[in-house]
């Protein structure tokens, strides 16, 4: 095995196509003479590895994802031998961390070779892009994206062409048998002149039938580069992620974050999609748990709140994949926080019930001057949420910052009226809304600061900020002792206009740090999103402008209608599943709402294309074997590898002002997309007027 490690590093910067190859003859290697598989094909063989460490081990296995990477670009040995087809020295890194990801699930890791072959991969850590290292990943992304200007004529033609190439591959077999049988009758004792001439012809008719089938294959040339070139980015950019992921190198900003964080006073993280917010959080976490007993109930008790479930269990995961098991009890969401707190004052006989504005007002009169989703905003989003006094709403006229419609002094006198009868109603029943919750426990805690039990959290560190109300951010400030620490991106917000930062009283001048390298978006996903909200979106965060640095394939738009617009979806499902080699849990369809997932789950279902959804309460990220769905608000904070944002319709909330309403819309969309890591492809219906 040394000797062969030794010719290996030998080729290291030679022909990088010869030496893609030499990596993949040691791996085959290994798994036929070493592990004594007998299977035919290289795929079979990873696989076979694969599945017996499954078996073998339990629980994560580190670089397990190598074999499918090894498996899906064995293609290209196969140019190198069949073509003579050069490749670049971006892709040999590539290889070779397939490669090294392999030495390691076989334990020749720490071998000297093997250091050496590291050290291939050392201009990574610069993270800078290909582009400003090479040309010929550039010219191919070059004849990628004229490829991708006919990605929906050619997306039509691949169910044709799988038939084609299967019915070749059975005319193969086919003249192979032939071939078998004439070579057995010849070598034969009994040789007939009749039988060997009918095998022969029959070889022949075979062979002609080939020859005619390979020049109908002739037509999906297009397609064919088309899917190599989405195949060599793709692998490429798997590989630089997963090299970073690895190597877990935080970046001086990242660092500088965390050893300026004193965790004696607040501090605000910001930074676009992608930029480790929620990385530095946790490794704040991880620095102040040795100096805590985690004796939750006591003081000195740590809280990381996320906006949603969804969040608060992927942070865990993400946390475990880290190495660090935060306590179940430690990530919560901020409602379920704050309900907490909110009985243990008031009693545990309160409840939620998130619609009690709306059907309250089902039975009673409403003003003519508002329907009644825009009463229900006003009290609810507006009033509740931003802790809005009497005197402010009336006597002072606040002005109403992304409401719907303008009111005088008599309007707002009315919806005060209705706001009390509401509160008054809920007391009674002791139900409550989010933001009546969140107001009267922020009000409480103001008006009693002598309650020093109920403020038991030392750290509160706080996820996805822009979403929160000014009375959440209250209320959680009142019961921290120590520090907060906030993260957060108002470029992404979905639910909140107004800067929550404000009504809660808080400043961060000083106490804000910046995060701007893009570490999950490649170069073009980021500059795709990025050019959206700029047509879609005025007045962005010029201040927060991340850059990103990993190279891949240029997002595709498909427009048409949605019966073509399914189909389209399920055939690129395919290609990544089965021509790039995602597995299916790193891919997620994303929705504008629930109804439109829901249809989209039975069509799949429909479609045996295995699926589940992450609002799911039994869902779990470490599960495999099935796609994600999910609606597109319920995706805030996550990534994966691949993203498929599913846009047959779009449905405007007519609640705020015409401005705001847009905004928030395509705040939404943009969240969507910047969930992608390595690829994304959007499908919109022909109705849905919106630019990309």
């Amino acid at each position: 095995m040394e000797a062969k490690l030794d010719r290996l590093v030998s080729l290291v910067g030679s022909d990088q196509g010869f030496y893609i190859l030499a990596l993949h003859s040691f791996v085959e290697w290994y798994l036929r003479y070493r592990k004594g598989y007998t299977d035919e094909k290289f795929p079979e063989l990873t696989w076979r590895f694969r599945e017996e460490l499954i078996t073998e081990r339990e629980g994560f296995i580190d670089g397990l994802n190598c074999l499918t990477g090894l498996a899906k670009q064995h293609h290209i040995t196969n140019s190198v031998r069949h073509a003579f087809e050069s490749f670049d020295e971006e892709e040999a890194r590539a290889a070779t961390l397939f490669f090294l990801r392999f030495c390691g699930l076989i334990g020749i890791d720490n071998s000297p070779q093997v250091q050496i072959l590291w050290q291939n991969l050392e201009i990574w850590r610069n993270r800078t892009t290909i582009l400003e290292q090479t040309t010929h990943l550039n010219t191919l992304e070059h004849m990628l994206k004229e490829l991708q200007e006919r990605n929906t004529e050619l997306l039509m033609q691949k169910d044709e062409r799988d038939q084609l190439k299967l019915e070749l591959e059975e005319t193969r077999l086919e003249m192979n048998r032939a071939d078998l049988e004439l070579r057995k009758v010849k070598a034969s004792a009994e040789k007939k002149d009749a039988k060997i001439d009918s095998l022969r012809q029959q070889k022949h008719e075979i062979s002609l039938r080939y020859t005619e089938l390979e020049k109908s294959f002739s037509r999906f040339d297009d397609l064919e580069r088309y899917l190599s070139y989405l195949s060599r980015f793709s692998l490429y950019t798997r590989s630089r992620m997963e090299y970073e992921q690895m190597i877990s190198q935080l970046t001086p900003e990242q660092e500088d974050v965390l050893n300026s964080a004193e965790l004696s006073r607040n501090l605000f993280i910001k930074g676009g999609p992608g930029t480790g917010k929620s990385l530095v959080m946790i490794e704040l976490i991880r620095r102040v748990l040795p100096q805590q007993e985690l004796d939750f109930g006591t003081e000195s008790s740590i809280v990381f709140i996320t906006f949603t479930t969804t969040l608060a269990k992927y942070n865990q995961y993400i946390s475990s994949l880290r190495g660090l098991d935060l306590p179940v009890k430690l990530v919560r969401t901020t409602d379920s926080l704050l309900y907490g707190k909110f009985r243990e004052i008031f009693g545990y006989s309160y409840r939620f019930k998130f619609n009690f504005i709306e059907e309250y007002l089902k039975e009673r009169d409403i003003p003519g001057f508002f329907t009644r989703k825009e009463l229900e905003s006003e009290i609810e989003n507006f009033l509740f949420g931003h802790m809005v006094s009497r005197e402010e709403y009336i006597d002072r006229m606040i002005p109403r910052t992304g409401m719907r419609k303008r009111l005088t002094k008599e309007q707002r006198t009315e919806v005060w009226k209705i706001r009390d009868e509401i509160v008054e109603e809920m007391e009674r029943a002791q139900l409550l809304t989010t933001e009546y919750l969140r107001m009267r426990l922020a009000l409480y805690l103001k008006e009693h600061p002598e309650n020093e039990e109920i403020r038991d959290i030392s750290y509160l560190f706080v996820d996805e900020t822009q979403d929160l109300t000014g009375a959440a951010v209250t209320a959680l400030n009142e019961l921290s002792r120590r520090c907060m620490v906030f993260a957060g991106d108002f470029d992404q917000s979905l639910y909140c206009f107004q800067n929550p930062f404000t009504r809660a009283g808080l400043s961060f001048q000083g106490r804000t740090k910046i995060l701007r390298t893009n570490f999950r978006n490649t170069v073009q996903i980021h500059d795709f999103a990025e050019k959206f909200r700029a047509l879609n979106n005025e007045g962005t965060d010029t201040e927060n402008q991340p850059s990103p640095f990993r190279e891949g394939p240029s997002p595709e738009v498909y427009r048409s209608d949605p019966e073509s617009l399914l189909e389209m979806l399920a055939t690129k499902l395919c290609i990544y599943t089965d021509e790039l080699g995602y597995e299916p849990e790193t891919i997620c369809v994303l929705t504008p709402g629930n109804d439109v997932l829901q249809s989209l789950e039975e069509w799949l279902m429909y479609r045996n294309i295995p699926a589940v959804p992450i609002r799911d309460r039994n869902f779990h990220f470490d599960s495999t074997g099935s796609i994600r769905v999910s609606t597109l608000h319920s995706s805030k904070g996550l990534d994966f590898s691949v993203v498929l944002l599913y846009l047959p319709v779009l449905e405007k909330k007519e609640l705020y002002s015409d401005e705001t309403t847009d905004r928030l819309l395509h705040n939404l969309i943009y969240v969507g997309m910047t969930r992608a890591m390595d690829c994304l492809d959007v499908f919109v219906g022909d109705g849905v007027e919106i630019n990309f």
